[in-house]
């Protein structure tokens, strides 16, 4: 191997690093930091949520039960919801703009139902953890 196919291996290697660093997003543990009512909806609150690593994502929330201090599922932009397939997008919800999603049992695909947003026990999960594919045990 000459020293132009060694420099166009490294390249190639590179490229495939930086595609693997840039892998789909996937489902995290947040901390919500924040949490308001939303200035143009009833039943919605806007949300701070810590997702690891000093990142904050700013969220439209339906959850009654979302509050200040609460360990949840986080959605970033561009995973894919497991119960749907739905893919998240950044996106204005009745005026404020919203940077992911805080999910519930029913869209993990973990139950029929949910009264809110599903709760993760602090002990156990910090923000930025990946979010394990079955329930876990509470």
């Amino acid at each position: 191997m000459d020293a132009d196919e060694e420099a166009a291996a490294a390249l190639d290697l590179k490229k495939k690093k930086k595609k693997k660093a840039e892998a789909e997003p996937e489902l995290v543990v947040g901390k919500i930091i924040e949490c308001s009512k939303h200035p143009m909806a009833d039943r919605l609150q806007v949300c701070t949520v810590d997702i690891g690593n000093g990142e904050t994502k700013r969220c439209v929330c339906g959850g009654a039960n979302a509050k200040k201090g609460l360990t949840v599922i986080f959605a970033c932009v561009g995973v894919k919801i497991p119960a749907t397939g739905q893919v998240i997008e950044k996106t204005p919800l009745r005026g404020v703009m919203s940077e992911g999603m805080i999910l519930s049992a029913v869209e993990m695909g973990w139950a029929d139902s949910a009264d809110g947003v599903f709760e993760l026990d602090s002990v156990q999960f910090s923000a930025g953890d990946l979010v394990p594919p079955e329930a876990p045990d509470l």
